[in-house]
């Protein structure tokens, strides 16, 4: 079978973009530098179809990528759990998937990454942002930060959030072995995912770190750009996100870090329209790397 192009990609896109992927993978990417990242997707079935975008775009920038289902699938090579499938088990994937990691991957990276499937990543500036973080010693997360129910507040799921091999250390070794389920609620299946975890997290003492660019921009949103940018429904501060996150910040041109990592609610044909974007246009006379195009 022939590796699909880009335009091909395009065309189909605007007829079913979902149906085209079955059966058709693009290579992985080589190796970013930087600390050793594994980005994890908790899916369904119902889902499966958009998560092939997010491994043929951004996924293939990961060291490596794990999607977790009820249901094994060839093409995404899910890590099938036994469990029952729906929104309100999504904790209960979570618990599965972060002792899974710690069991077959602590010892292989740095950092590990929640994602959703409408979640678009720039791994590039994911990497760059950690550095420099000792994610062996310091117990610490990033996302969209968000201050209701927890004390610390709590990084937003859809946004992706990322954490280092301390913080699964503890969360999987201490937190759902608490016998107090007040603070870690390991012993339920219900409750957000999200919320549920960073109180996990703040009971073991994971902080709810920063992520914030020099400049005071968000480099994390669980808003996708046109929101960000033309801000139809956030213009209206009475909007249930600014009731939420941490930090209130600008909307368009100054909404965001020119260094984003990570957008929300990205459907499959915007996926394709921001990898085209970032990776396939080059503008004459910028520098990329060592290379000056003109």
């Amino acid at each position: 079978m022939h590796k699909p192009t880009l335009l091909r990609v395009y065309q189909k896109l605007n007829v079913k973009a979902d149906k085209y992927y079955e059966g058709r993978k693009f290579e992985f990417d080589e190796p970013i530098s930087g600390p050793k990242l594994l980005c994890y997707l908790l899916i369904g079935p119902s889902t499966h179809s958009s998560a092939a975008h997010v491994r043929n775009t951004w996924g293939r920038r990961c060291d490596k990528i794990i999607f977790f289902s009820t249901k094994p699938d060839n093409f995404l090579n899910t890590v099938p759990l036994k469990i029952k499938e729906g929104y309100a088990y999504l904790w209960e994937k979570s618990k599965h998937a972060l002792k899974h990691l710690y069991k077959n991957y602590y010892n292989d990276f740095d950092w590990f990454l929640k994602a959703d499937d409408d979640t678009y990543v720039i791994v590039e500036n994911l990497k760059s942002f950690l550095e420099n973080r000792n994610h062996s010693s310091d117990p610490v997360y990033f996302g969209v930060k968000f201050k209701m129910f927890v004390k610390q507040g709590f990084m937003s799921g859809g946004g992706g959030y990322v954490f280092s091999k301390e913080a699964l250390h503890r969360v999987v070794t201490e937190g759902f072995n608490s016998n107090d389920t007040s603070l870690c609620p390991h012993n339920t299946t219900s409750g957000a995912e999200d919320v549920n975890l960073g109180k996990c997290f703040e009971s073991v003492g994971v902080v709810a770190e920063e992520s914030h660019d020099e400049e005071g921009r968000p480099r994390f949103f669980s808003h996708n750009p046109m929101d960000l940018f033309f801000p139809t429904d956030l213009i209206n501060h009475l909007h249930w996100y600014w009731k939420f996150v941490k930090h209130p910040h600008s909307l368009g041109p100054e909404c965001c870090s020119q260094f984003s990592i990570s957008f929300h609610g990205i459907e499959p044909r915007m996926m394709w329209v921001l990898e085209m974007l970032l990776y396939h246009i080059k503008v004459t006379g910028r520098q990329y790397g060592n290379n000056t195009y003109s």
